[in-house]
């Protein structure tokens, strides 16, 4: 006994650029993911009270012990970027070569120094795993969801949008969506996108200044 089946599609296949635009749309859920649990993870064991005393007692600055911080955190943030263009260059072979391929992985690198900074200031306020994995799961998937990560930017409300628009996810996923459509890439086809990554990168430095004034005035209460 034979049974006939048919089967219906309804829209059009994605093609190779669409594929790579969703994939690194969904990156900024797992960047944000891995960094903020990295460098929060971090923060917990440096801010232990001991360990916090001893480094206090130290010669070196408290600028100077920030910035090393940073720069530590920076290596891992490069790692997990690197970690992640390797796995979509894996995923689409050759077509990585594509133009716009090179605008995904720097639009990925700013959104990396972006994760860098919520992972240093929600480090900075934690105190114990349980806080930092609500505060993980609240940050990663509330503005994954809203900023266009999850569900496309175009079924989204207007209100939906407007609240993203305060978040570095919408301007990563915004950007990646005009450069997936893009034909030619020309000074003034690259403005927009490169606009975008500047706002990034402008809430990146507004996110690392509230860090410090935080981490600066738990210093100071703990040395009075």
């Amino acid at each position: 006994m034979q049974t006939e089946v048919s089967y219906r599609t309804y829209g059009k296949t994605l093609d190779m650029l669409e594929s790579m635009t969703f994939s690194f749309n969904y990156s900024a859920y797992v960047l944000l993911s891995l960094l903020i649990l990295g460098f929060s993870s971090f923060m917990l064991v440096y801010n232990q009270p001991d360990l916090r005393k001893r480094n206090l007692c130290s010669p070196i600055p408290l600028r100077s012990q920030n910035s090393q911080i940073l720069l530590g955190n920076l290596v891992y943030a490069l790692l997990c970027w690197a970690v992640m263009m390797g796995l979509n260059f894996m995923l689409f072979g050759k077509a990585v070569f594509a133009q716009q391929v090179f605008i995904f992985a720097l639009n990925a690198l700013v959104f990396t120094v972006v994760c860098l900074s919520l992972g240093f200031l929600i480090g900075s306020v934690t105190r114990s795993r349980t806080v930092q994995a609500a505060i993980n799961n609240a940050v990663t998937l509330g503005m994954s969801f809203i900023g266009g990560v999850f569900v496309p930017q175009f079924l989204l409300g207007k209100t939906v949008l407007s609240i993203a628009q305060f978040t570095p996810t919408y301007w990563y996923v915004r950007a990646n969506n005009e450069a997936g459509q893009l034909s030619r890439l020309t000074i003034e086809t690259l403005s927009p996108i490169l606009g975008y990554m500047g706002i990034q990168l402008g809430l990146a430095v507004a996110i690392l200044a509230v860090a410090l004034v935080i981490i600066k005035q738990n210093q100071q209460s703990q040395t009075a």
